[in-house]
C-alpha cells in the first residue's frame, strides 16, 4: 500500500510500530499507534525529511518512563516528583484512542498524545550483522515507580 506522491515516499496503511529512543542510558520504548512514516528518498542509501507520525497512548508514555525514571534519579522512585511529570504529559493528551482507531469527539477526554518524529538517515554500510539488544540495567526503583 506503500506510494510516492511528489516524490516523497508515504508507507501507506497506518501500522502499530514500537520505536525505541535512548534516555538516561536506558531504551525508552513508544509504542506509536496508527503510525505513517513518509521520507524525501535522496541519492542511493539516504533520505531527509523523515518523519515517523501516529498516536501513542497517555498511560504507555507514563508507563514508558516509570520504567526509566529510576535510572535517571532515584528521586523519581517515590514522592510525587514522578507524578508530577505524569500529571504534566496527561495535561498533553490531544486525541482519543480506542484499539487502532484514532477519534476527536468533543466533549470526550482525550487519552492519547499525538507524535511525529522528524529524521534524515544515510546508510553508513550495507547490513551485515545484527547485535543482540544491551542487558536491561536493574531498576532502582524496583517495581518500576
Amino acid at each position: 500500500m506503500a506510494f510516492q506522491s511528489g516524490g516523497t515516499f508515504v508507507s501507506g496503511t497506518p501500522i502499530a510500530m514500537s520505536f525505541p529512543i535512548g534516555l538516561g542510558g536506558q531504551s525508552l520504548v513508544l509504542n506509536i499507534q496508527s503510525a505513517i512514516l513518509t521520507f524525501a528518498p535522496q541519492m542511493p542509501g539516504a533520505v531527509t525529511n523523515g518523519v515517523v507520525a501516529g498516536v501513542v497512548a497517555t498511560r504507555d508514555i507514563i508507563g514508558a518512563l516509570q520504567q526509566v525514571a529510576g535510572r535517571i534519579s532515584t528521586s523519581l522512585c517515590t514522592g510525587s516528583a514522578f507524578q508530577s511529570i505524569a500529571t504534566q504529559i496527561e495535561q498533553t493528551s490531544d486525541i482519543q484512542l480506542s484499539g487502532s482507531t484514532i477519534s476527536n469527539t468533543p466533549g470526550s477526554a482525550c487519552n492519547a498524545i499525538s507524535i511525529g518524529l522528524g529524521f534524515n538517515a544515510t546508510e553508513i554500510a550495507a547490513p551485515s550483522v545484527i547485535a543482540p539488544p544491551a542487558p536491561a540495567m536493574p531498576n532502582p526503583c524496583g517495581d518500576g515507580g
